[in-house]
């Protein structure tokens, strides 16, 4: 059985890149939506589990280290990956 992706981040370009430069079903996975910002995945998240979330860490509305905390709290199995290309280490480690 695939693990289902969700991917969280702001920027398009991103997410397409994540999505299509990845072998996916390769490695086991299957992507299965991308969200804008934290609120619309943890929407996303009442409707259907995932395995895995990866997310950036700076979004509008909610950031990924809101929405990281949010995830642990509610779906504690979930594993979070972070990315991020802010070059503020505190702020990534506080996630």
């Amino acid at each position: 059985m695939k693990k289902k992706v969700l991917i969280v981040d702001d920027d398009v370009n991103f997410r397409y890149a994540i999505r299509e430069l990845i072998p996916w079903k390769d490695y086991g996975f299957e992507v299965v939506n991308e969200a804008i910002h934290g609120k619309q995945a943890l929407d996303f998240l009442e409707q259907q589990m995932v395995q895995v979330v990866m997310t950036d860490m700076e979004m509008p509305i909610m950031d990924g280290v809101e929405l990281t905390k949010c995830i642990k709290m509610r779906y504690p199995d979930i594993i979070v990956v972070a990315m991020s290309a802010y070059d503020d280490f505190s702020f990534v480690k506080e996630s």
